[in-house]
Formats: structure tokens, C-alpha cells, sequence
């Protein structure tokens, strides 16, 4: 049992590393004009919060998707080469239920966004509230 727990830390700590140094990609969620006396002063800056929260959101979702798949995956290969239909069973449990979870998440994003895009008219409209750094160039997604 004192194995199995470290290992459970060994690995945890070793796939956490990268988030913890801000390594892997994650924004600051709260935007640096709202970190002033005041908070946030515009609907702009709510929007740009809301917007990195969900990005957030969606890639610590995948990372975990990612390694429940590797998880119910391994389970899988134990339970079908001891003959444990039980537990080969979960395995498939834990896939599918990934795998839903995954496309509930994507396509929530996409409704979302084609909506935005239609009452926008605008197919960049996750970007309305920034603004061009000279005439003719568009604005930044970052």
C-alpha cells in the first residue's frame, strides 16, 4: 500500500510539475486591469476574465481526459490478461464516460461560440474587446 501511495505522489508530482511553474500553457485567469483599486472597471474586462477561465478550464480538462484515458486504458490491458471481466468492464465505464464528458465539453464551446458568431457577426468574436495596435492590423488573441 505504502508503494502504491508512492507512486501515486511520484507521478502526480511529476505530470503537476509543469502547471505549477506555469509551464504548460495556462493563462492568468484574472486580467491585470482588474487587479487595480476598483476591480474590474469595464464589461471588457469581465468578458476577457470569463474568456480565460474557460480556456482554462478547457485545457485542465483535456490534460485530465487525457490521463483518465491512460488510466481506464491500463486498467483495461491487467483486467483482460487476468481475465477480470469486471473490472475490464469499469475500464470501458470510465472511457465512455471520458469520452462523453470530452465532446459535452467541446460541443458546448462550439454552441457557444457559433451563437457569439452570429450575434456578432463577427467570426473573431472572442476578441471584440481588444483593440488594433495601428491602423490596419488586427487584434491580438493573446
Amino acid at each position: 500500500m505504502k508503494r502504491r501511495i508512492a507512486l501515486l505522489t511520484a507521478t502526480l508530482l511529476l505530470t503537476l510539475a509543469p502547471v505549477a511553474v506555469s509551464a504548460v500553457g495556462l493563462q492568468t485567469i484574472v486580467p491585470k486591469d482588474c487587479n487595480q483599486p476598483g476591480g474590474c472597471q469595464s464589461i471588457c474586462d469581465i468578458a476577457t476574465l470569463a474568456q480565460n477561465l474557460l480556456d482554462d478550464g478547457i485545457f485542465v480538462a483535456i490534460f485530465l481526459s487525457a490521463i483518465l484515458f491512460a488510466w481506464a486504458g491500463w486498467q483495461m490491458v491487467v483486467a483482460s490478461s487476468s481475465g477480470n471481466v469486471a473490472k475490464r468492464d469499469h475500464a470501458k465505464k470510465i472511457i465512455m464516460y471520458v469520452t462523453g464528458g470530452l465532446v459535452l465539453i467541446i460541443s458546448a464551446w462550439l454552441i457557444v461560440s457559433v451563437i457569439m458568431s452570429a450575434l456578432t457577426n463577427n467570426s473573431n468574436w472572442n476578441a471584440l474587446c481588444t483593440q488594433p495596435t495601428s491602423v490596419g492590423e488586427l487584434p491580438s488573441l493573446g
